[in-house]
């Protein structure tokens, strides 16, 4: 009881504190994401260079299914 009262102090009403764990949870999604991304890189890299041409096309389909996720949590933001 005591941290509610001390983030309600904080952040001066449970609606803005509710609206900034929203922002956070955003950003951890975000994070976790461009991870995820940067993962899937590395994989088509590896698939480019070892000539893999259906890891190449799988690899390139998690890309872009991850850049969907990323254009679809910014426009929640902005939207």
């Amino acid at each position: 009881m005591e941290l509610i009262f001390e983030a309600e102090q904080m952040y001066g009403s449970v609606e803005k504190l509710a609206d900034e764990v929203l922002t956070l949870l955003d950003s951890l999604k975000e994070c976790r994401l461009r991870e995820s991304f940067y993962r899937a890189m590395e994989a088509l890299k590896h698939a480019e260079t070892a000539d893999d041409t259906a890891t190449v096309q799988e690899a390139l389909k998690e890309c872009q299914r991850i850049t969907q996720q990323l254009n679809d949590l910014q426009k929640t933001r902005h939207g």
